[in-house]
């Protein structure tokens, strides 16, 4: 069983990885700039990297995304109940300031009995102190 529930990734390793997708997909800019303005990671060197980033680092582990289109129901599109589910990834506004916005990134995961029922799921964000367990699939 792949166990992400660690720290699989330090931050120079996912740097690099939106550096090669910024040598990939962009312009032909000098090395500097690309380290100082990436389209797929933060300016401000704290994180919040793109899916982009996310989607790459993930394959090391054998593991694909799904996108979904926030217009539909995610429940036509997610099903709790499918064990090849490994889980979710939902980026979120995580905090406002007046001038100031920020996303974050959070895993939902669904953990599968031997008998077959309705998986308990878990709430993964790194900023909670341990994992929450939701109430039921509706929350």
């Amino acid at each position: 069983m792949i166990k992400l529930q660690n720290k699989a990734f330090s931050k120079e390793q996912l740097d690099d990885i939106a550096l090669n997708l910024s040598k990939d997909t962009g312009p032909s800019i000098k090395s500097l700039n690309l380290f100082l303005i990436n389209p797929h990671k933060s300016v401000l060197g704290i994180g919040n990297y793109d899916i982009n980033v996310l989607e790459v680092a993930l394959q090391q582990y054998g593991l694909e995304i799904q996108w979904f289109d926030s217009r539909k129901d995610i429940r036509t599109v997610i099903q709790f109940t499918d064990p090849t589910l490994f889980g979710i990834i939902l980026n979120i506004q995580s905090s406002r300031l007046v001038f100031w916005s920020s996303n974050h990134w959070i895993a939902v995961k669904p953990f599968f009995s031997d008998d077959g029922k309705i998986p308990e799921i878990y709430n993964l964000d790194s900023k909670l102190s341990k994992p929450s367990k939701y109430d039921n699939i509706e929350q």
